[in-house]
């Protein structure tokens, strides 16, 4: 982030602050286990502060605070937040500063990092701080809500979700949208069979974590349409070398189908960018994925889900909840978001 002139006198502030900590004993002797999380409050208390000093002079600065359930690893985090910046174009009459907290739902499973990220803005960040929240699948609200997270009673949430989800799980003191990504994986797949009408064998990709099998589920639900017309084998919480020598021997009839891998049957972490390059790499025929996220790490592409029109379709609902009073309550909007896109490379193979 840029420092702006007029942000001097906050940043002088904050140093001074620290050092009264320091010289009050508060950052001595600190256990390593709880650095990051004070690291992260710091880094946090930074950003809110410089976001006050940008907004003077501006008719309105607004804060929206997002929590991803998984971590920043995910390509579609990325494009959800430029599709948010670019419903706040510059000239807006709203300018907005992004908070992106990663609550990484899939290693943490005893959720000492969702605990200590709801506390530290239960306790050390003002109600008036934050002016909307945006939850994004997998089961960030659940765990925020589970924890206690004050701000779902206080301020207005976006929750980003792939499946429909009960009405009674949401506090509606204030507005709450839940905006459902439609997922329609037989569309991807009968897109990608008439684009190669030729190839029979379909084989489907998958990893070990709750999501990847999520995916995975949905995808092999969606093929068992074609199982009169193509044969399907299923590479579904296997090791990454077992992938890597199926797909290397891959004839020329078949075509891959990418759906989530955040872990391998050895438990090998891999971020959704490098599992993808990793078969493309390996694979002579062409690896379809299920969105966008991957065509720039060797994905084919398709008929696909634009993540970043999630982020344009919930940036113009933040800015509508922004800039205008609206009442309590629940409202859930579904929306397609699938559009033709390819790498070209890839297409060639």
């Amino acid at each position: 982030m840029a420092v702006p002139g007029e942000s001097v006198h906050s940043m002088i502030y904050l140093v001074q602050s620290i050092q009264v900590f320091r010289n009050c004993g508060y950052l001595r002797r600190m256990p390593a286990a709880n650095l990051l999380y004070h690291i992260k409050f710091v880094t946090l208390l930074f950003g809110l502060i410089l976001a006050w000093s940008d907004a003077i002079g501006q008719e309105s600065y607004k804060n929206i605070l997002i929590f991803f359930g998984d971590n920043e690893t995910r390509p579609a985090y990325g494009r959800i937040v430029e599709g948010i910046r670019s419903s706040f174009p510059k000239g807006s009459s709203t300018t907005i500063n992004i908070i992106q907290e990663y609550l990484d739902l899939e290693r943490f499973s005893d959720r000492v990092h969702v605990r200590q990220v709801v506390d530290m803005y239960n306790t050390k960040v003002r109600e008036s701080a934050i002016d909307l929240i945006i939850t994004v699948s997998p089961r960030a609200y659940d765990a925020l809500k589970e924890y206690g997270l004050e701000l779902l009673h206080q301020v207005p949430v976006i929750a980003l979700e792939m499946n429909a989800q009960d009405e009674k799980r949401y506090s509606i003191e204030f507005p709450v949208v839940e905006l459902l990504i439609e997922w329609n994986p037989q569309q991807s797949l009968e897109h990608a069979f008439a684009l190669f009408p030729g190839c029979r064998h379909a084989i489907i990709i998958g990893g070990c974590s709750a999501s990847d099998r999520m995916f995975t589920e949905g995808i092999l639900k969606a093929a068992s349409n074609f199982k009169e017309t193509h044969q399907l084998s299923v590479l579904s919480c296997v090791s990454m070398d077992t992938i890597l020598e199926v797909v290397h021997h891959a004839g020329d009839s078949t075509l891959v189908f990418m759906s989530s891998l955040i872990f391998d049957a050895d438990s090998n972490r891999f971020s959704s960018g490098m599992a993808i390059s990793l078969v493309t790499s390996q694979s002579a025929v062409p690896v379809f994925t299920m969105s966008d996220n991957f065509i720039d790490y060797g994905g084919l592409g398709g008929y696909v889900i634009s993540f970043l029109d999630v982020g344009k379709k919930a940036g113009l609902i933040a800015r509508e909840l922004l800039e205008q009073d609206s009442p309590g309550g629940l409202r859930k909007i579904s929306s397609s978001y699938y559009l033709h896109q390819y790498n070209w490379k890839e297409l060639k193979k």
